[in-house]
């Protein structure tokens, strides 16, 4: 026995060693990290809760390749961390790290943050500005390079009004009243209904629904497959959806089941096609009409809407079934209102009126002379009011005007028939009859675009026809059929960076040193306490 041990020595040490090669080989132990949003815009705050970490231990915190912040696990291993998303952050799949400090051992945690801006409503939120705040893939050096990339098919072709944007789809209404929702990243075909809906406007998404209006109904779908949820009588005239904390806006005029009006209706009213009941209405406007209303701007705890011109206020916080509206300005365009730092903007035969939502029924606050006046919705991004009067220039107005009359800053002629502007990234996009241009925030008289996309435009009465600008990919109506534009070779596509598709490995990882300093001070006092 002694000599078949003494044999057996060598592969005894053998098989010891590679063990040891193996546990040396093998990958940290997993921690777990989740975040209170799986999908969050660049510039944008979350919390990262981390468990599963070496109990009162200094924890390094990484975004992609750059160490954001240290946090110090409690006795049970976990910590949270108040986080925000870069402002650079690009689209798509942003990978969060959290592992011992360098040259300690313990679990790491790893997962992937989507980096994603949403478009709900057709003027993004339903303050009605049309301005994306967070775009960082076009700017006045890049947009240039922008290409006609996808065309929506042939069964579809004329789009009237502005496609919508949300989670991984976009949504559109095509002139044979269907609605069609894509993939976002891989343009494939999701699905294609029969919505009824008024050709001339767009939809609006929120959550598990998008919403429609036509035919003297709003109706709300389901995003997934396009099933029928719920379906409540709005006026012949109603405009344009707009969602808000869950709740669904209208506003028109028309005969039928539903009176002229403010129409306030529950998102999540039901499924399966049932009958919904507006939480409240405000009666508004007359029964006639013979184009579909502006949709409406909320702000300052006020709905406002534009009806046969006539921009009415109704309260936010409604808790009757019929509210009166509390007051109303006359001799408005028709032109959805934009709510923007205390005052509502809105055209006239006249020009630019800004009106001070505390101050329901006086006069103008301030106004801008346009002589062929402004029947389009006005744009606020920053400081600065952009919009189209209606004989198609395009104005920049300084939106802190101190006087009671402001000329424009500056002005240039567009493209013919030309509709609603959307700004993002110091970036102006115009939507025409006949193409879609781009123009630089800080402009002069006469500024040429610094791009035009021949492929798209709409007809001139399409009141709702608007360029959509997310992610990088600027989104068209068209009378020949929905249109993508976005860059040949963008710096970091969103549907290149898929979440789940590790990029980060933790031999790439390096401290900052701005941080290390103190997470060693910290480190050092965590051991003290320990003996």
């Amino acid at each position: 026995m002694r000599v078949r041990f003494f044999l057996m020595r060598p592969f005894i040490q053998l098989a010891a060693a590679f063990a040891l090669i193996l546990t040396a080989m093998a990958p940290a132990a997993a921690a777990t990290l989740a975040f209170s949003k799986d999908f969050i815009a660049p510039g944008t705050a979350f919390t990262i809760t981390g468990s599963g970490f070496t109990a009162n231990a200094v924890v390094e915190v990484y975004f992609d390749l750059k160490q954001v912040a240290f946090r110090v696990t409690n006795a049970s291993g976990a910590f949270t961390y108040n986080a925000k998303v870069p402002k650079t952050a690009l689209p798509g799949a942003l990978t969060v790290t959290a592992m011992p400090r360098s040259g300690s051992t313990g679990a790491v945690g790893q997962k992937d943050l989507t980096v994603r801006t949403d478009w709900g409503n057709w003027r993004g939120s339903p303050r009605s500005r049309a301005f994306n705040k967070t775009e960082n893939v076009l700017s006045t050096s890049t947009v240039r390079e922008l290409d006609l990339e996808w065309s929506s098919p042939a069964v579809r072709r004329s789009v009237l009004s502005a496609p919508v944007v949300s989670g991984d789809k976009f949504f559109f209404v095509s002139s044979d009243g269907y609605l069609s929702a894509y993939n976002r990243t891989t343009r494939a075909k999701v699905f294609e209904v029969n919505a009824s809906a008024n050709t001339l406007l767009p939809p609006a998404v929120s959550g598990n629904y998008v919403v429609t209006v036509g035919n003297g109904l709003v109706t709300a779908r389901s995003t997934a497959n396009g099933g029928l949820a719920w379906r409540g009588a709005a006026p012949q005239g109603a405009g344009a959806p707009i969602i808000h904390d869950n709740v669904v806006y209208v506003s028109g005029q028309g005969t039928g089941a539903a009176g002229p009006g403010v129409y306030a209706f529950p998102l999540n009213c039901g499924t399966g096609g049932v009958a919904c009941r507006p939480k409240w209405q405000g009666p508004a406007g007359t029964a006639s009409y013979y184009i579909p209303e502006p949709s409406v701007a909320i702000g300052d705890g006020k709905v406002f809407a534009s009806v046969n011109g006539v921009l009415y206020t109704f309260p936010l916080d409604c808790a009757a079934a019929t509210c009166a509206a509390v007051g109303s300005w006359s001799g408005v365009s028709v032109a959805a209102p934009t709510f923007a730092n205390g005052y509502v903007f809105i055209g006239s035969t006249t020009g630019l009126q800004a009106f001070r939502s505390d101050c329901i029924g006086c006069g103008p606050a301030w106004t801008a002379s346009i002589s062929s006046g402004v029947s389009r919705a006005v744009s606020v991004s920053k400081n600065l009011l952009t919009f189209v009067s209606n004989d198609s220039v395009l104005y920049a107005v300084g939106a802190s005007c101190a006087s009671t009359s402001c000329a424009p800053l500056w002005s240039t002629a567009v493209a013919s028939s030309a509709l609603n502007t959307t700004v993002a990234n110091d970036i102006i996009y115009v939507a025409s009859a006949s193409s879609t241009q781009a123009y630089p925030v800080n402009g002069y008289g006469g500024v040429p675009p610094l791009w035009s996309g021949g492929a798209g435009g709409t007809y001139a009465n399409a009141i709702y026809a608007q360029a959509s600008v997310v992610d990088g990919v600027v989104y068209t109506p068209g009378g020949a059929g929905m249109k993508i534009y976005e860059l040949e070779f963008p710096p970091q596509p969103l549907r290149a960076r898929v979440a789940g598709a590790k990029r980060v490995y933790i031999s790439q990882l390096k401290p900052n040193p701005a941080l290390d300093a103190e997470a060693k001070a910290v480190e050092a006092t965590l051991k003290k306490a320990r003996g």
